[in-house]
């Protein structure tokens, strides 16, 4: 009997001060919907004058993306041609969503995306030299 007793004075405790304590607090806002968490993926690759590679990917949910050349070589400052496109299992087909000078260390591209199958897309913008063989580590960061 103590025992019962004894907890439900604790128990009537905890709902006074809780009560009271919701009371003076100010009321917080919560968002509606969360921030969707941001998934980084890393490809690297090469290709030759006239050259690109493609790179597939899944999108969980909408939010941004942001695709970044993290390295290039043999000439670190030259200037690549990055595409965002949707992929279909077998093909990449980039729209009007590239730059064809992006660089190494700044955000190529950027922007919104809805869930879905995507490809980053690398590619020789008229930049690589006959015989030269480019390679380059590109990120895409997306929900």
């Amino acid at each position: 009997h103590h025992a019962r007793a004894v907890r439900r004075a604790l128990f009537a405790l905890v709902a006074i001060i809780t009560s009271s304590a919701a009371c003076d607090l100010p009321q917080a806002t919560l968002p509606t919907t969360p921030s969707p968490s941001t998934v980084t993926e890393t490809f690297a690759g090469s290709f030759t004058q006239t050259g690109a590679v493609v790179h597939p990917f899944a999108v969980a949910t909408f939010g941004t993306v942001d695709v970044r050349l993290t390295s290039v070589g043999p000439l670190g400052t030259m200037g690549l041609g990055v595409g965002i496109g949707s992929w279909d299992g077998t093909t990449c087909t980039t729209t009007t969503t590239s730059n064809p000078d992006a660089r190494s260390g700044a955000i190529a591209l950027s922007g919104s995306i809805v869930a879905g199958q995507y490809c980053a897309r690398v590619f020789d913008s008229g930049n690589v030299p006959v015989d030269w063989t480019v390679t380059y580590t590109v990120q895409v960061a997306h929900p």
